[in-house]
């Protein structure tokens, strides 16, 4: 099954407070960043965020100053549906 997996460093500089710091946004560099073989500037990117109407962020917080990988993987239903459409 397809899958892409990211990994980088989640600093604090690097985390963006939007809506009054109801949202906080996390759009790394990755050390694999691009994914096109012709253009390494383009390729897959992720966006890691909360939205906290208390403005704790208390989960997401928690992945702050530690090295995090996400991982996007295909499921094997979604494999069939897609082969059926």
């Amino acid at each position: 099954m397809p899958k892409i997996t990211f990994e980088a460093d989640m600093n604090e500089k690097d985390i963006r407070k939007d809506d009054g710091g109801l949202a906080l946004i996390w759009e790394p560099e990755f050390d694999e960043a691009g994914d096109d073989p012709v253009d390494p500037d383009n390729g897959t990117q992720i966006e890691f965020s909360s939205w906290d109407d208390a403005k704790k962020h208390e989960s997401f917080k928690r992945f702050i100053g530690k090295r995090v990988r996400i991982t996007v993987e295909v499921c094997s239903v979604l494999d069939q549906i897609v082969e059926a459409i």
